[in-house]
C-alpha cells in the first residue's frame, strides 16, 4: 500500500488499519483490488445524520428529578429524543439527540452533527460477515461498525431469533 501523509510524503506499507467511518473506508478502499467482498459488506451499513447537543438544560429531562435516569427518552408525537445524564457531577451536563428539535437547549456548550449507524438486523448481519474479512488483503478496519455491541449477547443469541422477527407491543391507556 502507498499512503500519502498530510505533508505529501508517500510511505509503503504491507498492512494498513483503516480507522474511519464506513463511507470513508469505502472511498479509500475503492481502488484496492482483491477487496470486493469487504466493500460489499461495508456498503450494507446504513447511516442517518444525527445532531447531538452537550448542554445544561433540565427541560429535556423529566419534570420530577427523582424520575431522572442515565438515559431518558421523550416522544414528541413524531420522533423520540434521547438525553443522557451523568449523575454525580457538580453540575448537570447532558448529551441530547436534537436532530429534529427546532430550538436548541440552553445553556448550550457544544453541538455536532455526525453519521449514526442505523441499527437494524442488516447492520448486525453486516458486522458478523465483516469480522472474518479483517486482515484480508492486508487491510484491517477499526470503528464502531466492526464489532457487535459490547452491551452483551445479541437478541438472536438469547432468544434464537432475530430482532426483525420479534413483535413488540406497547400498552397505552386513553
Amino acid at each position: 500500500f502507498l499512503v500519502r501523509v498530510a505533508t505529501g510524503e508517500m510511505h509503503a506499507f504491507d498492512r494498513i488499519v483503516v480507522a474511519t467511518t464506513v463511507r470513508q473506508a469505502l472511498a479509500l478502499l475503492e481502488p484496492v483490488s482483491g477487496l470486493a467482498e469487504l466493500r460489499t459488506q461495508l456498503a450494507r451499513f446504513e447511516y442517518v445524520d444525527t445532531r447531538i447537543a452537550i448542554h445544561g438544560d433540565t427541560l429535556l429531562m423529566p419534570a420530577d428529578r427523582s424520575a431522572w435516569s442515565v438515559v431518558n427518552v421523550q416522544w414528541d408525537g413524531a420522533h423520540s429524543h434521547n438525553t443522557v445524564w451523568g449523575p454525580g457531577h457538580r453540575r448537570d451536563v447532558f448529551r441530547s439527540w436534537v436532530t429534529f428539535s427546532e430550538q436548541l437547549p440552553e445553556p448550550l456548550y457544544a453541538v455536532a452533527t455526525y453519521e449514526h449507524g442505523k441499527v437494524t438486523p442488516e447492520y448486525f448481519d453486516a458486522q458478523r460477515r465483516l469480522a472474518p474479512l479483517q486482515g484480508a488483503g492486508g487491510v484491517w478496519l477499526a470503528g464502531l461498525y466492526t464489532a457487535p455491541p459490547a452491551q452483551g449477547p445479541m437478541i438472536s443469541d438469547s432468544w434464537g431469533t432475530t430482532p426483525d422477527a420479534l413483535t413488540l407491543r406497547t400498552n397505552t391507556s386513553p
